[in-house]
């Protein structure tokens, strides 16, 4: 660890990040599932449908001919590579300069996309990590921000006490709404199409659970509220369609609140939302400084009198509850797997539905297995009136331009391509 400490001094670390060793990293089922599930083709695609590569495409058809064309789009239609994940826990192994509130040992829960990715070092920025309380497991804090995306979507509902909230769409940002509106004294309402999901948040304290397919939800719901409706909707489920939404305006009182966690469709029916007046919300991730690069990426925090609840605030609160045992997280975690067995993890995640599942990474330094990389040299005898030459970094452009023209120049052999 002195070495990666090392390491990463001597690579300009952020001064407000820390680095930090994962233990564990949890998989986002919903994002990383529809992210792995594109087909190779898609970056070809949007490509294609690009105005401007259609202008180009079109003259290099009349410049060099329909095959030549299709050769090089196809060359250089490599598919971009993303790195997957966004919450972790770990231990703090350096920290940055200007970092005063972590030192190395600390252990930590971690946020973020592009930082708190599935890896074994990661670099955080301060304000994307918070301390790990006493009494929580580190594979539970694995998931502080998925939790902190749903304690999210419950402070957008501004709920009081005895309200009766309907969370629709039970997965695992569904499961710890669940859990954290009823912990705060609301009537909960879970809806969701798969049995086993339903009788987990039944387990974890819903008051009412309810499958679309089995229930008449309005009437279901209406019952409940003595004909009242609910005071809010929270709807955490995936989906292009738009029902979620409508049913949620269908089974919402008067003035209801409807708050949008999960991706759904949005083609919405103005006459639901007009007769009730209701109020539409869209609940942004894991709270206040998301996406703003000062604070993410900066470390400016926001003044706790003006803002209470950041997305650091959130993860830290999410942490508590844990610690007090208001919520339950281990019967979530369905499966574990280490980081070597990435593609049988993946590969559960494209035939089934699970809810929690973490990457667990090698704890004793010791057994870090040693990756050795080398460069191989290998000379071969040109004629010559003829000039070798090595292309280091083949881009699209590369591939499409300068190879095709450095392979009809008579005096050049065949360039090899190091990428």
């Amino acid at each position: 660890e002195q070495q990666i400490s090392v390491y990463l001094n001597k690579m300009k670390m952020v001064p407000y990040a820390i680095g930090v060793r994962n233990a564990y990293s949890a998989i986002s089922v919903g994002t990383e599932k529809t992210t792995v599930s594109k087909k190779q083709d898609s970056s070809l695609i949007k490509r294609l449908l690009n105005k401007e590569n259609v202008k180009k495409g079109y003259a290099m058809v009349r410049e060099k001919g329909l095959k030549h064309t299709l050769q090089i789009v196809k060359k250089t239609s490599t598919p971009i590579l993303v790195p997957l994940g966004y919450s972790t826990a770990g231990r703090v192994i350096v920290v940055g300069k200007n970092v005063t509130n972590f030192t190395p040992g600390d252990m930590v829960a971690c946020a973020g996309g592009g930082y708190a990715t599935h890896a074994e070092i990661v670099e955080i920025p301060k304000n994307l990590a918070c301390k790990i309380p006493k009494g929580v497991e580190l594979k539970e804090a694995t998931f502080a921000t998925l939790g902190a995306i749903a304690l999210q979507g419950i402070r957008r509902t501004n709920a009081t006490l005895g309200e009766t909230v309907v969370v629709t769409g039970l997965g695992i940002l569904g499961q710890f709404t669940c859990q954290m509106l009823s912990a705060a004294g609301m009537r909960v309402i879970g809806i969701d199409l798969l049995d086993e999901r339903l009788k987990i948040a039944k387990a974890n304290g819903a008051d009412l659970v309810l499958n679309p397919e089995k229930s008449d939800i309005e009437k279901e719901v209406a019952k409940f509220t003595a004909d009242v409706g609910a005071d809010a909707v929270i709807i955490c489920a995936g989906t292009a369609s738009t029902e979620p939404v409508h049913q949620g305006m269908r089974i919402s009182r008067k003035k209801g609140r409807i708050i949008i966690v999960g991706a759904v469709g949005m083609e919405l029916d103005r006459s639901l939302m007009y007769q009730k007046e209701l109020d539409f919300f869209i609940s942004t991730s894991y709270g206040p400084g998301r996406y703003d690069l000062k604070y993410e990426k900066d470390g400016i925090d926001y003044p706790i009198g003006y803002v209470r609840w950041t997305e650091n605030r959130n993860m830290k609160a999410f942490l508590e509850l844990i610690a007090s045992k208001k919520i339950e997280i281990k019967d979530l975690i369905q499966h574990e797997f280490s980081i070597e067995e990435a593609p049988e993890a993946y590969a559960t995640i494209r035939e089934k539905t699970p809810l929690g599942i973490v990457f667990k990474y090698e704890a004793d330094p010791s057994k870090f297995k040693t990756i050795k990389r080398k460069t191989v040299l290998v000379t071969e005898k040109a004629p010559k009136d003829h000039l070798k030459t090595a292309i280091i970094g083949a881009g699209s452009f590369a591939k499409g331009k300068h190879i095709p023209n450095l392979l009809k120049v008579p005096s050049f052999v065949n360039p090899p391509i190091i990428l």
